[in-house]
């Protein structure tokens, strides 16, 4: 058991040491890579999909559940702001 629980730390930790931004629509499908802006309902994202492979993205905001930030904050589509949780708070 502990084993296992090492390994999850693990891979957590580097997972979180990408630097990408998650982007995960309604359907439950996730994007990493680069949040860029939200303009006219229409969320634009640079999905990485290897090192020297992006793809560009524009999603309805309609379709988007939830936009995480590499630096901890979301997005907020009704302001057009970033969130941030309290102790990450600007």
């Amino acid at each position: 058991m502990r084993r296992y629980l090492v390994l999850l730390l693990i891979t957590v930790t580097v997972w979180a040491q990408t630097g990408l931004d998650e982007l995960v629509l309604e359907d439950g499908t996730e994007y990493l890579g680069k949040y860029l802006r939200t303009e006219k309902r229409l969320v634009y994202f640079n999905q990485y999909k290897s090192k020297n492979e992006r793809l560009a993205r524009i999603i309805s905001i309609q379709d988007v559940n939830t936009v995480q930030l590499s630096d901890g904050g979301s997005i907020d589509f009704e302001s057009h702001k970033k969130i941030y949780p309290k102790q990450y708070k600007n």
